[in-house]
């Protein structure tokens, strides 16, 4: 008998775990949904702002273009895109024809 109460109880703790899995994926994905919803809400707050100072900035080239690296999101942050050193030289590796030596042509 006693190994039928064990079993019942392993039963129960597993139906439990399931249960408990169902509620983690279900706010998961609430949560990923107000995530979508807040960078949706972003886009069209970034939109106005982006007209009014796009007409605010008319003819300074400079702020305007440092407005459009500014309003640009990326994984690594808002000011990531602003480096002032190219993305090789922060990472501290050549890329490209600065990677290879200049060969010159023989003849």
């Amino acid at each position: 008998m006693e190994f039928i109460r064990e079993l019942r109880r392993a039963a129960d703790a597993v139906a439990q775990a399931a249960l408990e899995q169902d509620r983690r994926l279900t706010r998961m994905q609430l949560v990923t949904q107000e995530i979508a919803d807040e960078a949706a809400e972003s886009v069209r707050i970034t939109a106005v702002l982006n007209a009014l100072i796009v007409a605010r900035l008319f003819g300074d080239a400079e702020r305007l273009a440092a407005w459009k690296l500014a309003k640009r999101v990326s994984p690594e942050g808002p000011l990531a895109t602003v480096a002032t050193a190219p993305a090789a030289e922060r990472r501290g590796r050549p890329r490209g024809r600065a990677a290879r030596p200049h060969r010159r042509a023989s003849g």
